[in-house]
């Protein structure tokens, strides 16, 4: 058997729009997205789920890694202080924060946080006694070295206390306090020197400086605007200032400080040179770049053999996005000066990330060669899925893979390959890839989900189960999980095994996550799979409420409404997608037909032939079908015959009928009962009926049926003898791994003539079917059927009944929807043998053949034409049999 790529292609292709309705989930969007380097999306859906989650520890920790990775450290510093605020007991969050501080060079936020985590760690319990001394002689150098003698003495008090062995720090203390008397001794003594000579400008500027040096910036202040006051035009004094708006990081001060200095005739050029920079350093610092730019540019035409003031416009343009630009002017930097690996980063990485140039692949592969940067090299290839170039994506890694032979490098790249086959929907190339990762790290749970992941995609259930057990196994051993790994967790143990025990977790991880649809979509997910279809109908409400336009929950809802009964409420959702949604993108309109096929109200006139050689008879009549309310649905037909039997000697005509009430009281459990009637030449009955069905979990059908005085119809002699008939049925079936079929049938029947004559059979009909494909629908199986038939009197010479029968079957049949929805085709047969007839497989003896036509032929009129041909010892007669059946049917809601 082959199955055509073309069918292979649109089951994994669903699947996959399948998967991804199901899963819009803000944070694995972000985390996907940030491995595309869409950096700007990726912060989009990183900033949605923060809003929701503002707290939590994965989701800031990955977007303070992207702002870094977007230059932007302002923003990643508001999320790490954030965070540590509300983790204060997070050692780990309290070191980024304390890395971040230190790469910005933030000297002064650092020295208080140090001081902070130091007297937090202090107090807790078995923290490591050498982490907490080494923030607080960290924070001790630094108060040293900006003589902040008072805070530095205090810090050693507190180092003392805590290390519990004071002969380390005494002498130290007395230093500081020496100091510190040191300091007093200079403010009096610079004081006194000004009080003689108010317009001394250098004494004015030592006792600014040494109030600076001890903490007293008000003090420091108020020295020098009095100096300036006498002396508008000093620009030692305005120095000063600058020195104490530095210090105070009053940067609109300092602004206009530089400006009046600046404007002095009397300033230096060197000076004036050195302030120009700091004036446009200040401009970037408030945010004003242009005129940043303009003062950077002025400087580099002045003096263009310094190398900081090329970096300097370079740095502006890239922070003002002006790519084309800085790329140039660095291409020139590196050529006039000596450069090396911070400049080849720097302009591979405005290359790929602020314009995301895809034309200098040689140079990105020359890069990486070079330095083996493996993050860098994941993020071309990354870019190149993004831009839809994924074959050259894979080319990329498989040429860029032997340039990282360590194990970690290479795992990343294996997954990375993984990932864009995947992207690709060819997970059968995934799998390889992730089977690798998992052997060379056994312990990846992420990886072993991804996996299970594409095995399901390939329809491989035991491996994707094999794989989901190891993710559980894995996760149980891990304390503290992210919020991605509990949903990987959660997600595998609900397809290890469904119990209340993971319906009970989901319901507190809901609690806990009232507004994270990612984990109300896998709970839904874990109903859906599982047929809770009534958990499943309010937790869909509730989602369709919040978010009335997302039609693939709408979708959902519609399938649990069908199957719990309320297809009211079915029709109406699925009428809503189809008229909002232009096509059939959410494909409602095959299940929207379906409910109308079994609930619409139904009108049906019926004409049926049979022919067995001599034995004839043919029937006509009409029915009705239509349901009173959603659990409640009435049957009844009317119909009338004409039998003509020679071997009886009887041609005249029957009418018969049935009436039923259904009782859908559950979707497992349907009631039927009724009555009907009977009447012919030679016989009138009432008749009853009862029967029960039952349709059940994983694949389990079940069904007993009742008939009480049915007149017999369905043979010309049993109508010419009065023939009423009591008949019990049982039936089961189960459907193994979705494609094998095991039925099985025993049905009792007793039949009584007018003058007491009777007969009794038994059937039994064991059957084995395999289903090949789906679509179309297509069969081959076996069946064996045995019957046995006793008489009393003279019954089996009125109704010349099969006695005894030990057939054996094969099956088969095809059948499917052609061209479009409308039209319905399908074809069955069978060829067996029977011992018990002495019917020869090889001669051709028992053979049959069906096929059959049904016709939507428009929404309200529907066409089924039915026809059966075949050879056999039906009763007294040998040879051919032949059946027509006509049907047209209108219909309504």
């Amino acid at each position: 058997m082959k199955i055509s790529k073309t069918k292979i292609i649109a089951f994994f292709l669903a699947l996959l729009l399948l998967v991804w309705f199901l899963y819009p989930r803000a944070l694995f969007l972000g985390f996907i997205y940030e491995g595309l380097a869409e950096l700007q999306q990726s912060e989009k859906y990183y900033r949605t789920y923060l809003e929701k989650n503002p707290h939590n520890k994965f989701g800031t920790l990955r977007l303070v890694s992207l702002y870094d990775r977007m230059g932007e450290p302002d923003k990643s510093g508001l999320l790490l202080k954030r965070l540590y605020e509300y983790r204060k007991s997070d050692w780990d969050v309290a070191r980024k924060y304390l890395d971040h501080l230190e790469d910005k060079h933030d000297q002064e936020t650092l020295y208080k946080t140090q001081l902070e985590v130091a007297h937090h760690f202090a107090t807790v319990p078995r923290f490591p006694k050498k982490k907490v001394l080494e923030m607080y002689y960290n924070a001790l150098q630094y108060a040293l070295w900006n003589q902040k003698v008072d805070e530095a003495y205090d810090i050693t008090l507190e180092m003392m206390r805590f290390d519990g062995n004071s002969q380390n720090y005494k002498y130290l203390l007395n230093d500081i306090d020496r100091g510190r008397q040191r300091k007093e001794k200079l403010l009096a003594f610079y004081t006194e020197e000004l009080a003689e000579d108010l317009k001394n400008v250098e004494v004015r500027g030592n006792l600014a400086d040494i109030n600076v040096v001890m903490g007293r910036f008000k003090e420091a202040l108020a020295v020098v605007d009095k100096g300036l006051v006498l002396a508008p035009d000093n620009p030692e004094l305005f120095k000063t200032r600058i020195h104490i708006d530095d210090k105070l990081e009053d940067d609109k001060a300092a602004l206009a400080d530089i400006q009046k200095l600046l404007s002095l005739k009397n300033l230096k050029s060197d000076d004036r040179s050195d302030y120009t920079l700091q004036l446009a350093s200040v401009y970037g610092r408030l945010g004003e770049k242009e005129k940043s730019l303009l003062l950077y540019r002025q400087i580099l035409k002045e003096d263009p053999e310094e190398e900081s003031n090329w970096l300097s416009v370079i740095y502006t343009l890239t922070d003002l996005k002006q790519t084309d630009e800085a790329i140039d002017l660095l291409k020139e930097y590196m050529q006039k000066f000596e450069s090396g690996f911070e400049e080849e980063k720097w302009l591979a990485n405005l290359y790929l990330y602020e314009k995301k140039d895809l034309s200098v692949l040689p140079f990105y592969k020359t890069y990486v060669q070079k330095y083996a940067k493996v993050d860098f090299a994941l993020d071309v290839a990354s870019l190149l899925v993004d831009q839809k170039k994924q074959e050259t994506a894979l080319t990329w890694l498989q040429e860029t893979m032997p340039f990282f032979p360590r194990r970690p490098d290479r795992l990343r790249y294996l997954i990375k390959m993984a990932e864009v086959y995947t992207l690709l929907q060819k997970p059968a190339e995934a799998e390889k890839y992730y089977e690798e990762v998992v052997l060379l790290s056994p312990e990846d749970a992420e990886s072993w989900y991804w996996l299970s992941e594409a095995y399901l995609a390939q329809d491989q259930k035991k491996k994707s189960l094999n794989a989901s057990r190891q993710v559980v196994t894995l996760f149980e051993k891990k304390r503290n999980l992210t919020d991605a790994e509990e949903r990987m967790f959660f997600k595998s143990r609900g397809r290890v095994h469904f119990d209340d025990g993971i319906l009970k977790d989901y319901e507190m991880a809901l609690v806990e996550h009232p507004t994270d649809w990612d984990w109300h979509a896998d709970f839904l997910e874990l109903l859906m799979n599982n047929h809770q279809w009534e958990r499943a109908v309010p937790l869909l409400e509730k989602m369709v409420a919040e978010k009335p336009g997302a039609w693939d929950y709408r979708r959902d809802l519609a399938l649990s409404y069908a199957e719990t009964g309320e297809w009211q409420k079915a029709i109406a959702e699925y009428n809503k997608i189809d008229q909002a949604i232009a096509g059939d993108r959410f494909k409602v309109r095959k299940p929207l037909k379906e409910l109308h096929e079994i609930y619409d109200q139904r009108v049906t006139g019926k004409f049926n032939s049979v022919d067995y050689g001599s034995e004839k008879f043919m029937t006509w009549g009409a029915s009705y079908q239509g349901f009173f309310t959603e659990k409640l649905e009435f049957y009844g037909d009317s119909m009338a015959g004409h039998f003509d039997s020679p071997s009886s000697s009887f041609k005249d005509e029957a009418e018969f009928g049935k009436f039923l009430l259904s009782m859908h009281t559950t979707p497992e459990w349907t009631f039927l009962g009724g009555a009907g009637y009977g009447i012919s030449e030679n016989r009138n009955s009432p008749q009853g009926y009862a029967a029960v069905f039952y349709k059940g979990m994983n694949n389990f059908n079940a069904s007993v049926e009742l008939d009480y005085r049915t007149l017999r119809v369905d043979l010309p002699q049993a109508v010419a003898s009065g023939d009423l008939e009591d008949k019990a049925k049982l039936g089961l079936q189960y459907v193994f791994l979705d494609r094998i079929i095991a039925a099985g049938l025993f049905e009792f029947d007793r039949n009584y003539l007018p003058n007491g004559d009777k007969g009794y059979e038994y059937d039994l009909n064991p059957s084995l079917t395999f289903v090949v494909l789906k679509k179309p629908y297509w069969t081959i199986g076996y069946q064996y059927s045995f019957a046995q038939v006793y008489g009393t009197g003279g019954f089996l010479n009125l109704v010349p009944l099969i006695q005894k029968m030990r057939a054996n079957y094969l099956t088969g049949g095809i059948n499917g929807r052609v061209l479009n929805e409308n039209l319905f085709l399908g074809a069955s047969g069978f060829i067996g043998e029977d011992t018990a007839r002495n019917l020869q497989f090889v001669e051709g003896d028992l053979w049959g053949a069906r096929g059959e036509v049904g016709w939507n032929m428009t929404h309200w009129l529907d066409l089924e034409i039915s026809y059966d041909y075949g050879k056999e010892v039906l009763f007294d007669v040998p040879g051919t049999y032949q059946n027509w059946n006509v049907g047209l049917s209108g219909h309504w809601l």
